[in-house]
């Protein structure tokens, strides 16, 4: 059995940009969501109270700043990493770990239009997705790969080779 090839530097900065764009995508494809469901009446239930509205607005306050402290958390335990004395050698692990703290960011980010969306349908006020479909989108950006530290992991894994 053959080992994979080693995925460079510049591949794993490239999937990191395609994940992110998809994430991107996926509020562009939910924000119109309550607009359908609401216009089409397929729930006869009476919308709820607006303290469900508030509910849901304050988890989405919740998520938008949990993923700057997520960011912040990946980011130092990925530096002090590559920082050790004992570091190996910039490997997978490292993209890896890097991807993983992305994918938790950006799907904390992600939730606010979720969270938005949830409100519309429940509230039966399609708007009400906008503010926070907005939200996600800045702190998706916020958030870009380039916000990572993809220069130290690249740098690391010239050095290394």
């Amino acid at each position: 059995m053959t080992a994979a090839p080693a995925t460079t530097a510049a591949e794993q900065v490239r999937l990191l940009h395609v994940i992110w764009i998809a994430f991107f995508l996926a509020v562009g494809l939910y924000t119109p969501v309550p607009l359908l469901l609401v216009r089409d009446s397929l729930d006869s239930a009476a919308p709820l109270q607006a303290g469900a509205r508030s509910g849901l607005h304050f988890a989405a306050l919740g998520a938008a700043v949990s993923s700057f402290f997520a960011r912040r958390w990946w980011t130092n335990s990925l530096l002090a990493s590559l920082r050790s004395a004992t570091a190996a050698p910039v490997s997978t692990d490292a993209w890896a770990r890097l991807r993983a703290g992305c994918l938790i960011t950006w799907g904390l980010s992600e939730s606010v239009v979720l969270l938005g969306l949830a409100s519309a349908v429940v509230t039966r006020r399609p708007a009400d997705v906008l503010p926070l479909a907005a939200a996600a989108a800045v702190l998706l950006y916020l958030h870009r790969p380039a916000a990572w530290p993809v220069q130290a992991l690249t740098r690391a894994a010239g050095e290394a080779e």
